[in-house]
């Protein structure tokens, strides 16, 4: 038979020993799971062994909790197969308020760099939940306050008081508020792009005084100018207001007191009115010949003050229709006249006639 030695044998053993490792990952120097250490303001509801979740789901577990001075460090080991980002942070999560915790590690890996074995996740990274005894005592410190317990409980009281109040029997009246404030909503949501249009134009108009800051100030001072000018004048521009309304408290008692006065004028003017409009020709021709008459009359006057008169030499004539007609309304005289006229047969003779008064001589 062949022999085997002693060391061939032992070189074997340690070959399949470290096959057997190899397939299975259970060697004493390496786990093959991520390591990661979180840094937490306290531990309470945790223990090793408690799980570690990615969106609920167990990926690992505590395997140590180590108190660190002002904090809690906390080893967590995480299957090697799960990616976690490399900014993760770790949050500490109550199923229940009768169950223990877990640590929750977010957000989801959506790529990018992980999380390297080692890593350590800050405590600023990380959250706990509220201690129940907390809620309690806030609730308890609300509760005093609201039955009037405490320093500060009279102001609280009173307001809610003051407040209730002023809602009771007015339910209708507030949902009515809510209503319309819902609708007054919804109506700025549907005009959004109006508003956006303007709050465009706001910006610049904006954009526009500050382009013009020094036109913008001048006006600004002018109009506090006259904002004061108006101030201090207050007085004269009251009185002038007292007169005014003065005036026209007059002016109303005028026209009551004279109302049919006023009511024929104006129909006298309306009636002067048709008749102007009647004569619109005649009125016409006189204003355009007005002129040249006065011109006319103007010039007649001559440097002695005296007005030139051209009288038809021809119509003085004894026997004419004019001379009859000067003759006529002289009566028995005027017959004499006209007859010694028609007689003479010269201007020495006329001129006799006339100033005889009719006889000849």
């Amino acid at each position: 038979m062949t022999r085997i030695s002693t060391g061939h044998v032992a070189r074997l053993l340690a070959m399949l020993l470290a096959l057997l490792v190899g397939l299975t990952g259970c060697g004493p120097f390496d786990s093959g799971k991520t390591t990661i250490t979180v840094e937490l303001a306290n531990s309470a509801g945790l223990f090793v062994g408690n799980d570690v979740g990615v969106l609920g789901v167990s990926v690992g577990s505590v395997t140590e909790i180590e108190p660190r001075g002002d904090h809690v460090s906390l080893t967590l080991e995480v299957d090697p197969d799960v990616k976690i980002p490399a900014d993760a942070g770790a949050v500490v999560v109550s199923r229940s308020m009768a169950t223990d915790r877990y640590v929750e590690l977010t957000p989801v890996y959506k790529g990018g760099a992980t999380m390297k074995s080692g890593a350590v996740i800050e405590q600023r990274r990380t959250r706990t939940p509220v201690e129940w005894d907390e809620v309690l005592a806030a609730i308890d410190t609300l509760s005093e306050g609201l039955n009037g317990n405490g320093e500060n409980s009279k102001p609280l009281r009173r307001l809610l008081d003051r407040t209730a109040a002023s809602l009771d029997g007015n339910g209708k009246v507030v949902r009515r508020t809510l209503d319309n404030l819902v609708d007054g909503t919804g109506a700025f949501a549907e005009h959004s792009d109006d508003f956006a249009e303007t709050l465009d134009s706001l910006d610049t108009l904006t954009a526009a005084i500050a382009d013009n800051d020094k036109l913008a100030r001048r006006f600004i001072r002018n109009v506090s100018a006259t904002t004061n000018l108006v101030r201090d004048e207050r007085i004269n521009l009251q009185t002038a207001v007292d007169s005014l309304s003065e005036t026209i408290n007059l002016l109303a008692i005028f026209v009551k007191h004279h109302k049919g006065d006023m009511t024929s004028a104006v129909s006298n003017i309306t009636d002067l009115s048709e008749r102007i409009l009647k004569h619109k020709g005649s009125l016409g021709e006189f204003l355009e010949v007005m002129p040249v008459a006065m011109e006319n009359l103007g010039r007649a006057i001559n440097d002695k003050k005296r007005l030139d008169v051209r009288l038809p030499v021809l119509d003085l004539l004894p026997g004419t229709e004019l001379v009859h007609a000067l003759c006529a309304p002289l009566g028995p005289l005027g017959d004499a006249v006209c007859r010694d006229l028609v007689g003479a047969q010269n201007l020495g003779e006329i001129l006799d006639v006339l100033t005889s008064g009719g006889k000849k001589q």
